[in-house]
């Protein structure tokens, strides 16, 4: 039926109305019945709202069952939400691991943390590596973390190493306050990063394990260290960056390449290019040339 009012359209057809006057017609189903909800919707949507929802609320069974099931499809629904949702962060998450283009990190990082355990769990069920849940947090945090890691001098930073790093025949001595202290003897890769450490005033401490880095990063805070710089397994990683990020201290953090407690290896020259962040290109060189 044509409608027409003062507010038509001037010079319109006569099926055409102007959008004050638009009425429309919603069909909204619950439960065994459907309900037809008409009015002027444009006009008036703060009562039209009302009556939408004193409509919906109506047409529920609320005896002990119908509740129940009611609660039951509120949970379902607030699962297959969750679910779509972490798929979704995740394929943000594996593009940034793959391809090095990170799109909104943060709320990405805020979904990990608060399921992780779940997500975790979840990869093993479909026989996928679950470290790749840590590999994607810990290329999300190094983004987030990466400008203020490296407005940070040197000399304030702080770097720990894990103890599998070592050579079975390590001679390196060890004390429950400083972990183990590196020789320098050659026979593994903690020897460079050593000898970088010493170049450019950063600490590096040996961890003998996770209580005791966490021990060392909280000590190192206290003395006046602004940053650290972590090589681990992906867990330990994840955990550490993590606990840095609730300290209030940018981390950096680089896994391990083989994992498994005894004589572990790490991209060694990616740990370099980490600790001589926010040096000139010069003077980078010269320390690269010195440990060659």
């Amino acid at each position: 039926m044509s409608h027409r009012g003062p507010g038509a359209l001037a010079g319109g057809c006569g099926g055409c109305t102007s959008i004050a006057a638009y009425r429309g017609s919603m069909f909204i189903a619950s439960n065994t019945q459907k309900i037809l909800i008409r009015g002027t919707f444009w006009a008036n949507p703060q009562r039209d709202v009302m009556q939408m929802a004193l409509d919906i609320l109506g047409s529920i069974d609320w005896s002990p069952v119908g509740i129940v099931s009611l609660a039951g499809r509120i949970l379902a629904l607030i699962f297959v939400v969750i679910s779509l949702t972490l798929l979704f962060a995740l394929a943000l998450g594996y593009r940034a691991y793959r391809r090095g283009k990170v799109l909104f990190p943060r709320p990405i990082l805020l979904l990990i943390d608060v399921f992780y355990g779940p997500l975790k769990r979840l990869f093993r069920i479909f026989r996928r590596d679950p470290r790749l849940v840590d590999d994607i947090s810990i290329v999300l945090r190094n983004h987030v973390n990466y400008d203020d890691y490296a407005a940070v001098p040197p000399k304030d930073r702080v770097v720990l190493v894990p103890q599998c790093l070592r050579h079975t025949r390590c001679p390196a001595p060890m004390s429950s306050e400083d972990g183990f202290t590196c020789r320098v003897c050659g026979m593994c890769v903690i020897a460079k990063i050593y000898k970088v450490g010493d170049a450019i005033g950063t600490e590096v401490y040996i961890a003998p394990g996770g209580r005791f880095a966490k021990r060392i990063l909280m000590r190192s805070k206290h003395a006046g260290k602004r940053a650290v710089l972590g090589v681990a397994c992906h867990t330990d990683l994840y955990e550490g960056m993590l606990a840095s990020k609730i300290g209030g201290i940018p981390a950096q953090g680089v896994p391990l390449t083989t994992e498994g407690c005894v004589s572990t290896q790490v991209d060694i020259d990616r740990v370099i290019d980490m600790l001589l962040v926010g040096l000139d290109e010069e003077e980078a060189a010269r320390i690269r040339e010195t440990i060659a």
